[in-house]
């Protein structure tokens, strides 16, 4: 029934309006689709620079691990010497 087309400006209306609806909360659910996207981009980023931030701090941690280790050793050597130059000068 071609209504639509030889009606009046109304005749159209109680067809149109389902799909007019439908299409209206299909734009409006893209628009929150894009700004779910928008947020859980933002988020990837935020937590991959955590990620850079924590693995930079576990390389900083096992330097000084490493500095600290060494300067345990230089204390020992620094004792057992001291203690050889002071044995020598009695």
């Amino acid at each position: 029934d071609p209504a639509w087309k030889y009606g009046s400006a109304r005749a159209a209306q109680s067809t149109f309006a389902p799909i007019l609806m439908q299409r209206m909360e299909e734009i409006s659910y893209l628009g929150k689709m894009a700004m779910v996207n928008d947020q859980v981009e933002s988020l990837k980023q935020i937590m991959a620079k955590n990620i850079e931030v924590i693995l930079e701090r576990g390389e900083k941690i096992d330097q000084l691990q490493e500095d600290a280790t060494q300067l345990q050793h230089m204390a020992s050597v620094f004792k057992k010497r001291s203690t050889q130059v002071r044995r020598q000068m009695l």
